[in-house]
């Protein structure tokens, strides 16, 4: 395997910022995620006590001399954040190149015990030399005595990852073949150093989390509409969650912000979970605001992007075609709709990305273009994903 792989509503309530250049010289840096595919656990296992995992990230917009990780012992449960209850001990290493390891310290010790709900401090700085476009791997251990937590998107053999769960494990942070025994992977929550290259937070739903989405090709590393868009240029963590809205996000999201405030850019994506619980488009407008004002308390100069809503519908010939779909709300469609081209019209964005544009069959349809952008009406497959990933519509130029 290549050691280094480069990839490529309603207006009136909106009261986003005016765009604004973010300049990145020399002397801007500061701790910022170096690398891609971090994120947060969204499941719990009380059957097993110890995960082992070897996750794949990428150097992608920044040349790496030195990192540290940033670990979770807490998980999101019904977009709720939550915590395991008891301790969880982690050791890790770096390996890079392949079959390179360098263990990772806190204060010197080669693990760290991590209270119920606390999330670590950065560990001892690691002096390693990993080119931009660089590929490298994070090998993890965790032991807690009650349960194990860990993220259920699978982790992808053809980047050469690994996860492995049970009540005895070996310590494999340092050599040996780590294998899928479960669909799962755990990845550290932030990956950090000196940088003055811009990062991204993706905030949102299940769309965001990448639901229905699949590593089953090369074709691109990361999963979601915005992780695979964000995740060929600049560095991110994933904090989606299913079946998050926009109305308690703002309010719940005190432990994510430990993890977004090393971030510069956020990507969010809300609204159709919102709308379907009988919410108006004002006061989503309104709680999209309250979660960017939110972000700003830990990350005050942080940038946000706003996406379009997708549709949402059934079909009785399993999305197959177009003429066989029907609206899941006409109210919730409504609404949406009503968001979307607030959005669309509004001076004070910053950014908007028009997602439901590239998915719609033609803007403000309300049903999924067709064969295939969607498996079950609620959420973009892989192949809407990836076209979305293609498309010029939703541009990175913003983010400099």
């Amino acid at each position: 395997m290549s050691q280094t792989t480069k990839r490529d509503g309603y207006q009136a309530a909106l009261t986003m910022p005016a765009p604004v250049v973010m300049e990145n010289s020399p002397l801007d840096k500061s701790e910022r995620l170096v690398a891609t595919r971090c994120g947060v656990p969204n499941y719990v296992n009380e059957s097993f006590r110890q995960t082992m995992s070897r996750s794949a990230h990428f150097a992608q917009n920044n040349y790496i001399e030195n990192l540290s990780l940033v670990y979770v012992n807490w998980h999101l449960y019904a977009a709720i954040e939550t915590n395991t209850g008891s301790a969880t001990t982690f050791k890790a290493s770096i390996e890079y190149p392949a079959g390179v390891f360098v263990p990772v310290t806190w204060g010197g010790n080669p693990y760290i015990i991590v209270g119920s709900g606390e999330t670590t401090n950065p560990s001892d700085p690691v002096s390693i030399k990993i080119p931009q476009g660089g590929m490298f791997w994070v090998r993890t251990k965790t032991e807690n005595g009650d349960k194990i937590i860990f993220s259920v998107e699978a982790a992808n053999s053809l980047l050469g990852e690994g996860f492995e769960y049970g009540t005895t494990l070996d310590d494999k942070t340092l050599g040996g073949v780590v294998v899928n025994t479960l669909a799962g992977i755990v990845v550290p929550a932030a990956i950090i150093g000196l940088s003055n290259s811009p990062s991204v937070a993706l905030i949102g739903d299940s769309r965001t989390r990448g639901q229905n989405d699949s590593q089953t090709n090369s074709y691109s590393n990361d999963l979601g509409h915005s992780g695979r868009v964000i995740g060929r240029s600049f560095n991110y963590v994933n904090l989606g969650a299913n079946g998050e809205t926009a109305r308690f996000a703002h309010i719940q999201y005190a432990k994510r912000l430990t993890i977004s405030k090393y971030c510069q850019y956020a990507v969010i994506s809300y609204g159709i979970n919102d709308f379907n619980a009988g919410r108006t488009v004002g006061e989503v407008v309104a709680d999209v605001n309250a979660m960017i004002d939110r972000l700003k308390t830990v990350s005050p100069k942080i940038k946000a992007i706003c996406c379009t809503i997708a549709p949402h519908t059934t079909s009785t010939d399993s999305f197959a075609t177009l003429v066989n779909q029907a609206l899941f709300s006409v109210q919730e469609n409504s609404n949406r709709i009503l968001y979307n081209n607030s959005l669309r019209t509004s001076p004070k964005m910053f950014c908007v990305w028009d997602l439901a544009q590239v998915v719609e069959s033609s803007i403000d349809s309300g049903f999924w273009k067709s064969p295939g952008y969607t498996v079950d009406g609620l959420h973009e497959s892989q192949l809407a994903n990836i076209v979305l990933l293609n498309s010029a519509i939703l541009s990175i130029g913003a983010i400099r």
